[in-house]
C-alpha cells in the first residue's frame, strides 16, 4: 500500500530478504527521483551490495540482507523543475501536477529527514544519559565502599 505522506519505507529484517516493496509515491524510471537504500543507516552499495529497480514498486538488493533495518528513501531531484513553462508554453494538467508533486515530494523528504534526525538524536541523548547515570551509580557505590572500609 502506498503512503502518500511519507518519503520512505523501513523494514526490520530477521531472515534473508532481497525484494523490498516501495511504500511511497515514486515517479520511477526516467525521472529525477532516486531511491536510496540503507542498512542500519549505511548505504548498501558501500557494504558490497547491488541495488536495482526490479519493477515499478519493488527494489531488489543482492546479496540478500539477513538482519537489520533496511530503509528505502526517496530523493527527489530539485535542481530543476520537471517542466519549464516559458513564453508560449502550453500548460497541461499533467505537467502542472508533476511540478507540484515534485515540490510536495521534496517537502516530505525534508520533513521526514528532520523527524528521523530528531529520533536519532533523542535515542543518542537517552543512551548517553543512561550511561552517565550508570557511571555515577558505579562511582557512588565505589566511593561508599571505600568510605565504609576506611571508617571501620
Amino acid at each position: 500500500m502506498i503512503n502518500n505522506k511519507r518519503s520512505y519505507t523501513e523494514y526490520n529484517i530477521t531472515s534473508p530478504t532481497t525484494d523490498f516493496a516501495i511504500g511511497f509515491e515514486n515517479y520511477g524510471v526516467g525521472t529525477k527521483d532516486t531511491i536510496e537504500v540503507t542498512l542500519n543507516d549505511v548505504p548498501v552499495e558501500s557494504l558490497g551490495r547491488t541495488v536495482r529497480l526490479k519493477s515499478a514498486q519493488v527494489v531488489e538488493v543482492k546479496p540478500a540482507i539477513t538482519s537489520g533495518v533496511v530503509r528505502l528513501q526517496r530523493a527527489t531531484g530539485i535542481d530543476n523543475s520537471f517542466h519549464k513553462f516559458t513564453s508560449g508554453a502550453l500548460f497541461t494538467a499533467k505537467s502542472m501536477d508533476e511540478n507540484f508533486e515534485q515540490i510536495r515530494h521534496s517537502q516530505q523528504e525534508v520533513n521526514d529527514g528532520f523527524k528521523y534526525s530528531t529520533q536519532n538524536i533523542t535515542k543518542l541523548f537517552n543512551t548517553t544519559v543512561t550511561n552517565l547515570n550508570n557511571q555515577y551509580a558505579t562511582f557512588t557505590q565505589s566511593t561508599n565502599n571505600r568510605f565504609n572500609t576506611f571508617t571501620q
